[in-house]
């Protein structure tokens, strides 16, 4: 179940990466962060010439611990859950499931014992 949810969990990471620097390209090229930073500095919340929004390799490192780390503990989560799972069901014996066999049904005997000739193929 480990290398299971490592698979998807390295992929959700992935594509939380890919997202955030798609994210941060659009975010950058839109002028925000400048717009961000005038804000900031006409309430006086930075100096003049500081930025509150430093440069996106701080944000991209940042993003990569982060999946990391969330990689890390959402397997470690879905191991410990499978683990649970496993010994709750070794104690109360399991779920078991039932299922109903279908018989395919002869349409042609169906029909001439509707018509009434009893049991048995014409």
């Amino acid at each position: 179940m480990l290398k299971v949810a490592l698979v998807f969990a390295a992929i959700a990471a992935i594509a939380f990466v890919l997202l955030s620097i798609i994210g941060w390209a659009i975010f950058n090229n839109l002028g925000i962060p400048e717009r961000i930073n005038a804000a900031a500095e006409q309430v006086q919340l930075i100096d003049p010439g500081d930025s509150l929004l430093k440069s996106g390799d701080q944000y991209f490192r940042a993003v990569v611990f982060l999946s990391i780390s969330w990689m890390i503990m959402s397997a470690g989560v879905v191991t410990l859950g499978s683990i649970l799972y496993n010994l709750i069901a070794e104690m109360v014996g399991g779920l078991e499931f039932t299922v109903i066999e279908e018989v395919p049904i002869d349409m042609e005997q169906v029909e001439f014992e509707r018509a009434g000739n009893g049991g048995g193929h014409p």
